[in-house]
């Protein structure tokens, strides 16, 4: 009898992500999700932006382009294969470099799936992009940053579906 309930959940359980690990007839049922536990999904993510956004600001390319420091937001949603698409730029820096560059190293991002657990697939994102020449201008942004986003959140209020991804660098180009 456990083996064939053992067998109905994992038949019910294979179109919803989950995993069910085989086990002997005496032990109790292991359930695994296919996907990413949020803390580790967003340090992922987070490394997967400073990557391209290092890329973005320190490309052959880009050694024309000077970043003076400050922050911007890109807001974006994904492709059915995760990558960033209808990427804009939703909070301009004031610095047009900084906004090309925050734009491009969210763009560049390979993908953001496999998604966390109980975030739908059309999940709306906004990364913010801090680029700041000293950790004392860091700390000063990030606070600006966290005032911001409070207000915004606020301002949209529940109806709001957009995930925010803070990103610091205390380096600038």
């Amino acid at each position: 009898m456990k083996i064939a309930i053992a067998a109905a959940i994992a038949a019910s359980l294979a179109a919803s992500s989950l995993v069910v690990v085989p086990t002997r007839a005496d032990e109790s049922i292991v359930v695994k999700s296919g996907r990413p536990a949020l803390p580790k999904w967003v340090k992922t993510i987070t490394q997967q932006l400073d990557a391209s956004l290092e890329r973005a600001m320190y490309a052959p390319q880009a050694n024309h382009i000077h970043v003076a420091g400050g922050y911007a937001a890109v807001s974006f949603t994904t492709d059915s294969q995760g990558k960033p698409v209808n990427a804009v730029v939703s909070r301009a820096s004031g610095d047009s470099a900084l906004d090309a560059v925050a734009l491009t190293a969210v763009t560049n991002m390979k993908s953001l799936y496999p998604l966390p657990t109980a975030m739908p697939a059309d999940q709306r994102f906004r990364a913010n992009i801090i680029v700041a020449p000293d950790t004392t201008h860091l700390d000063r942004l990030i606070k600006i940053v966290r005032k911001e986003e409070a207000q915004r959140l606020r301002a949209e209020g529940p109806a709001s579906h957009e995930f925010a991804i803070s990103l610091g660098s205390s380096k600038s180009a």
